[in-house]
């Protein structure tokens, strides 16, 4: 399946006393899609503070690097990817449930 990750938003700290503009949060989203059936989850990322040696200026970022600082800052990317392959699965064939029948109940 090709999982689509998207940064769809971002809060940052605007520059204050000659300071660059710092990224503190990050909106993401993965998105699949398996023939007609379709698969997404949005989060909320609180990114780590940056490194000064490899600090990246707000007008150069890009989407990837900002991915990256999710994955970095605690998002795991396999077990979305995994439960989104879930989702998918459960809307193709739905679990069986064991119920007791309506009149037992």
């Amino acid at each position: 399946m090709n999982y689509v990750w998207k940064i769809n938003g971002l809060e940052s700290e605007s520059g204050k006393d000659g300071k660059p503009e710092v990224v503190k949060r990050a909106h993401w989203g993965c998105y699949v899609k398996d023939g007609d059936i379709s698969a997404e989850i949005f989060s909320i990322c609180d990114l780590k503070e940056p490194d000064e040696t490899n600090f990246i200026d707000y007008e150069n970022l890009t989407e990837l690097q900002v991915l990256n600082w999710v994955w970095e800052s605690g998002v795991d990317k396999d077990s979305v990817e995994q439960s989104l392959y879930d989702q998918i699965l459960n809307k193709k064939s739905p679990p069986i449930i064991n119920s007791a029948p309506p009149w037992l109940s």
